[in-house]
């Protein structure tokens, strides 16, 4: 029983009914949870397991996530099972509480920690419609997989936004008609949610084209004259293009025009003549594709050209500049014109703006015919103006003369300057000495000079005469003296011939300077006069041979003339030499290459002295120094051929050079030596010998049937055998035949070898048998025999023959074996070399290899003859 004594608020006090509790004993438990796993991803089932002890506990068990419970589930075998897909992402602390339940206090288990991360999504991104025109309507549709994912969806093209899409059911679409032609890269890419990660979906390729357009053309005429106007009209379909159309003549772009509504216009009066295909190109912009029209041909002619002349001043004087003006229309014409006095032209210049000009002073007095002639060019006619009469008069002239010294002495010059004025005077001026012209030149500047370099000793008047020009008059100067004195000269002596000998022609010469100078020159031996001589050109000459042996003293005397004065020259030593012999002689005129010849040159008087030189034609061959008058010279070193010798004495105080007559004599090369003569079958002999000491010989080759023959061109068998050996093929059996060989060297044959002698093989007659008797996939062995069906005995054999195949020899008995390409030889053993009349040789044979096919050989050659 409870009293309640009551409060300020209650009533009145008062006592409550009677409760009466059985106090019961409670066994108090515990409380596991766990969880199947964690962490765990968003919409995947956890199953949280909570355990009681005892076991026995019976009831229910709640599951919370914080303070919010998850569910109940009743106790069975001591535990109790919860699975949710529900928990959001993010940190959960979950626990389990029992109720008290018969005789089981309540208890809670320990909080534990269920991690949920985001779930993992894929889009995939759909076209309604690729490719697709520009223009037209293309959906996309991306759908998220987990279907519960919510949030939005962005569409991109490449990395510019196309739309931001709430999804609905975890799809979402979008519809654009304004992707430009092209191709454009699309993506989905999902933003996520709280439970939901974000995606991008793969790249999806839309392909747009563009809308196809039309392009026309127009023009107004198709015929035009250059510079006349022309009008091209175009138009692009569809009426909604934009951008640019080029009116393009051929490949040239005339111009570019906006494509402003259905018409462009072109009005042009630029067309060249000639043909011109049009055409329009429109460009394309971002929806409709380019296009070109159809050509529109207008054919330009040449325009018509005319001119019109004019001159600055007319009549006008001699020298004074004149302008030619010219108008051309019309006045787009281009290129040069001429400008022509008569058939002359006078000038040619280009044309600026269908003008041109052209000035001169160099019209010469008189009446010029003046045309002006335009060539025309690519797009305007030639035309020719009509001619202007231009009258030009001539203007009077001075002439003044001075002088750059008025006495000279001859030989000297004197500049003669003329002045005419006006200085516009052209042409020449001509100087005089007295009546006598002495030259004339060009004036320049109304100047001109003339250097006079060959006045006579004496006095001069002299003038200058200006002819005029085209437009000046002539005049003629006041004189001018100009006096000329003689000049002094020099004379120099000279001998031809110094030293000479006695006896020989000596030529004295006088050299007079300047050479100008003329007259007589006189020539002394000491003080006796030996002889004059004129001279010409400078100077004179004088032959004499009387000048005995010994010194003399030689001047020339030079008397003067007109313009030069006299003059004696210097002495000149003329040395005489006594006259010379010199002969020459050789101990042998033939000998053989390396044999010594000994010259001996003499030279008379003996009493000279001095060297004499040996020569082999023009080559020195040696210098010996006189003694008593000879000088010998021993030499063996002269080539193979034929030499000429000469002795030269070269001279010494008092005596003079002398020369012999050539000495002929002729060189051999040594002759070859050892020839041996070997008989190699029944039709050939092989020779060898020993070569010529003498280098860069060859050979000559002589057989007779006879011993100790002589050579000559009959018995020669060969010749420019350039080796030292020889086969004398061709020959009769059994015949005996004898050699000699010599050598050659240019055109000398050096003397016979020793007689070597050989005597061909007799005649075979033989039948060979041969065998295969082993052979394998890669080789063969061969067996031989070899009859003698002949009547004398066969002196060593060799057998030949040629495969039919690629056979090898590559071992060989009883015989010795070569093989070169497919020819095949075998050679006598050295036991088995003669073969008796009527005998046959056996045990012959060889290993082979081969590939292919092993054919026998065709034939066999004994020596030479072809077997049976």
């Amino acid at each position: 029983m409870a009293v309640f004594p009551g409060d300020l608020k209650v009533a009145a006090p008062g006592t409550s009914n009677t409760w009466i509790e059985t106090i019961n004993s409670i066994t108090p438990t515990t409380l596991a949870l766990t969880t199947s796993g964690s962490p765990s991803t968003w919409g995947q089932a956890v199953t949280l397991t909570a355990t009681i002890t005892p076991a026995a506990a019976a009831g229910t068990v709640v599951f919370y996530d914080g303070a919010t419970q998850l569910g109940s589930m009743a106790l069975s075998g001591g535990s109790a099972s919860l699975t949710t897909a529900q928990l959001a992402v993010g940190s959960h602390t979950l626990t389990a509480g029992y109720s008290a339940n018969a005789g089981y206090g309540a208890s809670t288990s320990p909080a534990i920690t269920q991690t949920v991360n985001k779930a993992s999504t894929s889009i995939v991104l759909s076209s309604s419609l690729n490719p697709a025109t520009t223009g037209q309507s293309v959906a996309f549709a991306a759908i998220v997989t987990p279907s519960a994912a919510t949030g939005s969806v962005q569409f991109m093209d490449g990395a510019s936004l196309l739309a931001t899409v709430q999804m609905t059911g975890a799809t979402a679409s979008f519809a654009s008609t304004t992707l430009s032609a092209g191709s454009h890269s699309i993506t989905a890419v999902y933003s996520g949610d709280t439970n939901c990660n974000p995606v991008t979906s793969a790249v999806l390729t839309e392909t747009v084209t563009k809308t196809p357009s039309t392009t026309v053309l127009s023009a107004n005429t198709a015929t035009s004259v250059y510079g006349q106007s022309v009008l091209f009209t175009t138009a692009v379909t569809p009426a909604f293009a934009t951008g640019t159309v080029d009116i393009m003549d051929g490949a040239t772009v005339l111009i570019t025009l906006p494509v402003n509504g259905p018409i462009s216009v072109l009005n042009t009066t630029t067309l060249a003549v000639g043909t011109h295909t049009v055409t329009a190109v429109f460009s394309g912009d971002a929806t409709y594709a380019g296009s070109t029209s159809a050509a529109a041909t207008v054919t330009v002619s040449k325009a018509a050209t005319t001119m019109a002349l004019s001159s600055s001043v007319n009549p006008a004087a001699s020298g004074q500049p004149v302008v030619f003006s010219v108008a051309l229309a019309p006045i787009t014409a281009t290129g040069n014109v001429q400008f022509l006095d008569g058939a002359t032209v006078i000038g040619t210049v280009a044309t600026v703006f269908g003008t041109a000009s052209f000035s001169t002073a160099g019209l010469a007095a008189g009446s010029h015919s003046i045309t002006v002639v335009y060539a025309g060019d690519a797009n305007c006619n030639a035309v020719t103006s009509a001619a202007i009469t231009q009258t030009v008069t001539k203007a009077p002239s001075t002439t003044s003369l001075s002088a750059s010294s008025g006495t000279i002495v001859f030989g000297q010059s004197v500049s003669l300057t003329a002045s005419v004025a006006p200085v516009s005077a052209t042409g020449t001026v001509q100087f005089l000495d007295g009546a006598t012209p002495i030259g004339t030149a060009a004036l320049s500047g109304g100047r001109a000079s003339l250097t006079a370099a060959n006045l006579a000793a004496g006095v001069h008047s002299i003038t200058v005469v200006y002819g005029g020009d085209a437009g000046t008059g002539g005049s003629t100067s006041s004189p001018v003296t100009v006096s000329v004195s003689k000049a002094g000269a020099s004379v120099s002596p000279g001998s031809s011939l110094n030293p000479s000998v006695a006896g020989q022609t000596v030529i004295l010469t006088a050299t007079v300077t300047p050479a100008a100078a003329t007259g007589n020159a006189q020539f002394l031996d000491g003080a006796t006069v030996i002889g004059t001589a004129a001279l010409s050109g400078g100077a004179a000459a004088l032959s004499t041979a009387a000048l005995a042996a010994g010194s003399h003293s030689i001047t020339a005397v030079y008397g003067g003339d007109a313009n030069y004065n006299g003059a004696t020259s210097s002495v000149l030593a003329q040395t005489v030499k006594a006259v010379t012999t010199t002969t020459l002689s050789a101990n042998k005129t033939a000998a053989v290459a390396g044999q010594t010849v000994t010259f001996t040159a003499t030279v008379a008087p003996a009493a000279a002295a001095g060297n004499v030189q040996f020569l082999d034609g023009a080559t020195a061959i040696g210098t010996v120094a006189l003694s008593g008058g000879s000088a010998v010279l021993a030499v063996s070193n002269l080539a193979v051929g034929s030499h000429s010798v000469t002795a030269s004495y070269g001279g010494a105080a008092g005596y003079a050079a002398s020369a012999s007559s050539p000495v002929s004599v002729t060189i051999a090369a040594a002759p070859p030596s050892k020839l041996v003569a070997t008989a190699a079958s029944s039709s050939q002999i092989n020779l060898t010998w020993t070569a010529s000491a003498t280098s860069g010989v060859s050979y000559n080759v002589y057989a007779s049937a006879t011993a100790g023959f002589t050579p000559s061109t009959a018995n020669r068998i060969a010749s420019g055998v350039t080796v030292t050996s020889y086969a004398d093929t061709a020959l009769p059996p059994s015949t005996k035949r004898y050699y000699v060989v010599t050598a050659q060297n240019a055109n000398i044959e050096s003397a016979a070898s020793n007689q070597a002698s050989a005597t061909t093989q007799a005649a075979v007659s033989c039948k060979v048998h041969y065998t295969v008797p082993t052979q394998w996939n890669v080789g063969f062995t061969a067996a031989i025999t070899i009859k003698n069906t002949g009547p004398a005995p066969i002196d060593g054999w060799q057998l030949t023959w040629t495969w039919p195949g690629n056979q090898q020899i590559t071992q060989a008995w009883n015989s010795n074996f070569s093989q070169t390409g497919k020819n095949a030889t075998l050679t006598n053993a050295s036991w088995n070399g003669t073969i008796a009349a009527g005998t046959t040789l056996s045990g012959v044979g060889f290993n082979a290899s081969y590939s292919g096919s092993n054919n026998n050989p065709a034939a066999f050659y004994l020596n030479g003859t072809q077997c049976q």
